[in-house]
């Protein structure tokens, strides 16, 4: 018997450049999108949860013109953001561009 995972949906606003980099790099590694994203997140939220209290968490703001981009990612992995979101005062949907962001920039395949 197989257990399905449960899954909530997310919208993260982003230009064409940014989705580019992440399909290609999903690609590279032969898996699918929100597995990368999941990755990137549980990162991030890992080594910015590391940080002294008297240290700041930046996150990255799209553009205006930046189009949404819904994804499913595991439940309680979007239960641990949004908590990380909150505490840090900013929205589920920055914590997620951040951590895609950066998961990018980690790996070079984009340069901020």
């Amino acid at each position: 018997m197989t257990t399905k995972c449960e899954r909530a949906w997310a919208s993260i606003p982003m230009q064409a450049w940014l989705l580019d980099a992440w399909l290609e790099f999903a690609n590279d590694k032969k898996k699918e999108q929100r597995r990368v994203l999941e990755t990137f997140v549980e990162e991030f939220i890992e080594r910015k949860s590391e940080y002294e209290p008297d240290r700041h968490v930046v996150f990255y703001a799209s553009s205006r013109n930046a189009n949404g981009r819904s994804v499913q990612i595991d439940k309680a992995l979007y239960e641990r953001t949004e908590k990380f979101a909150k505490m840090h005062d900013t929205r589920v949907n920055r914590v997620l561009m951040t951590a895609l962001v950066e998961g990018l920039r980690r790996r070079r395949r984009i340069k901020i």
